[in-house]
């Protein structure tokens, strides 16, 4: 048994590191982190992060700090600044099996561990280069250590969740302080107000607070315009004014498909709990009722919140796998507990597998070519395995065993074939091979300019190694009116609307791609204006970034 819990701590803990580096930046955060920690690199300037030759002030440095010192060991690759959030998911999933472990036993420690480590919110964040990832850790580490000070009655486990709440504070600012609202709900619902003492309030605060206020006052210093960025990031957001709007149901289904299978194994009010249990076990002011608080308050809090992402309720995913551990073991068991049958989740899993093998069956050869059907074989194994555990379950703990591990292998096989899926979809998404395209049909006579007009894409400033700024209709019309090569990567009703208004100047470029993006099916264009070429820059640049295959020529 302690093979297998080992293997299984390891597996998941390796899981994010599969092909990270095999496929583009995706999407507008990983190219302005991306290339921002890549301009910190290089210029030496560590305290105020800069993107497009303005301070980029969104977020805390820590992020661009460690990512950047990636860079500068590995150089500017996708590997090198997705390595940081896959460190952070590595250890985030060794971090469940030690609290599920010092609470309860290693095969329980190793059940949370699994369940977390198949997750899809934890599998996606653990390989983009985002903040969200490594403040998970911090989040749970403040957790776990001020659950610590408070039973154990520590000075130094206090200490150390203000010091995971400092380093949070410095990943992504004031959110970083919810643990610490968690852990006096949690008490406050216990009836163990007093007890709030405990978490080493006078010491705790200014260590906590001091590294973000010390960059603060050094960045306003230097900008006092951050001040008004930050205004717009923490109280635009919460009021709908700013970015990321979403409706108030919004984490329902990122709480349900992006913690799967976890949410298949609940215990819920109205299904199977009353709602008395519910309440009392919320109220216990035990390790269960903290877990519990720990998946409600954020979820509560980030939905009263208008901007939303669903990388925000990640740090509920381990409290939630250390919670359903305790029915999966159950289950491995008995049947019974507590005087109730527990909640029954075989024809679930197998019906959600099968779903998931329709859409392999019906994604991979319109999308991706019969080539990768291969990947569909496990998740076949998955429904297989799990049709047997359910003709099989009555034999006993043995038989209920090798039908979970199996499933749970299966599963990461399954991933690991989505991760092949995703390289293929995301290669050839990728705006790059649109420049790819321009580059190659292009005959430029210097190094092009390249701008978007009408949308943004920070991935093309990583891979073209310089801004690409984002540019009005204004500017654009002056630029088209010189002599200079030029690439516009842009949307065909943007591109319509500034021919219409600048006829002339739009005349003097030609189409040299286009794709439509998925899922958002917005079609994206390149309108290149040739001339003279740089040969040597131009090979340089194709050897760095070599087109797999032709797209379209220039007309």
């Amino acid at each position: 048994m302690r093979t297998v819990i080992a293997l299984i701590v390891i597996v998941g803990a390796l899981l994010p590191w599969f092909s990270i580096g095999d496929h583009p930046l995706s999407g507008r955060s990983e190219g302005r982190y991306g290339w921002t920690s890549v301009v910190m690199s290089r210029t030496g300037e560590w305290l105020v992060p800069m993107y497009l030759g303005h301070p980029h002030l969104t977020k805390p440095p820590m992020i661009y700090w460690m990512q950047a010192a990636s860079v500068k060991v590995f150089g500017a690759t996708e590997f090198a600044v997705r390595l940081p959030s896959a460190v952070a998911g590595s250890i985030a999933v060794v971090l469940v099996f030690v609290i599920g472990r010092r609470l309860w036993g290693a095969r329980r420690g190793a059940i949370a561990a699994a369940l977390y480590a198949v997750m899809p919110i934890h599998v996606v964040i653990a390989r983009m280069a985002v903040t969200d990832s490594v403040l998970n850790v911090l989040w749970i580490g403040a957790l776990a250590a001020g659950y610590r000070a408070v039973e154990a009655r520590s000075r130094g486990w206090s200490v150390a969740m203000w010091g995971c709440v400092a380093a949070g504070l410095i990943v992504k600012g004031p959110v970083a302080l919810i643990p610490v609202g968690v852990l006096i709900v949690w008490l406050a619902l216990g009836g163990r107000w007093r007890e709030t003492a405990r978490l080493g309030f006078l010491i705790g605060v200014p260590i906590a607070v001091a590294p973000i206020l010390a960059w603060v006052i050094a960045v306003v210093v230097r900008h006092p315009e951050a001040v008004d960025i930050w205004r717009h990031e923490m109280v635009d957001r919460a009021t709908g004014a700013g970015d990321h709007a979403r409706p108030f149901w919004y984490y329902l289904p990122v709480v349900l498909i992006g913690m799967f299978p976890a949410t298949a194994m609940m215990t819920l009010p109205w299904f199977n709990l009353r709602w008395r249990e519910a309440i009392g076990a919320v109220r216990g002011g035990d390790v269960r009722a903290l877990m519990l608080v720990a998946v409600l308050v954020p979820v509560v809090v980030f939905t009263l919140i208008a901007g939303k992402l669903a990388s925000y309720v990640l740090p509920c995913a381990i409290p939630l796998a250390l919670l359903v551990s305790r029915n999966v073991e159950v289950w491995l068991t008995r049947d019974v507990v507590d005087g109730r049958r527990v909640p029954e989740i075989r024809v679930t899993l197998f019906v959600a597998f099968l779903c998931v093998l329709g859409v392999f069956a019906v994604a991979l050869p319109y999308g991706f070519g019969a080539g990768l059907l291969w990947a569909i074989l496990p998740v076949a194994g998955v429904a297989i395995v799990m049709l047997w555990a359910v003709l099989h379950w009555r034999r006993g703990t043995r038989a209920r065993l090798i039908g979970l591990v199996s499933a749970w292998v299966l599963t990461v096989f399954s991933i690991g074939a989505a991760m092949e899926i995703e390289d293929a979809g995301l290669s050839k998404m990728s705006h790059l091979r649109l420049v790819r395209s321009a580059m190659e049909h292009l005959e430029f006579g210097a190094a092009p300019a390249a701008v978007t007009y009408g949308m943004e894409d920070g991935t093309l400033s990583f891979y073209l190694e310089e801004d690409v700024p984002r540019i009005g209709s204004r500017d654009l019309a002056l630029l088209a009116g010189g002599d200079g090569a030029l690439m516009v990567l842009t949307t065909p009703e943007a591109w319509a609307r500034f021919s219409e208004r600048w006829p002339n100047e739009a005349a003097r470029f030609g189409l040299a791609g286009e794709r439509v993006d998925w899922p958002t099916a917005q079609t994206v264009i390149v309108m290149g204006r040739p001339g003279a070429m740089d040969g040597a820059r131009r090979r340089s640049w194709l050897e760095i970034h070599p087109s797999d295959e032709p797209i379209r020529k220039w007309d």
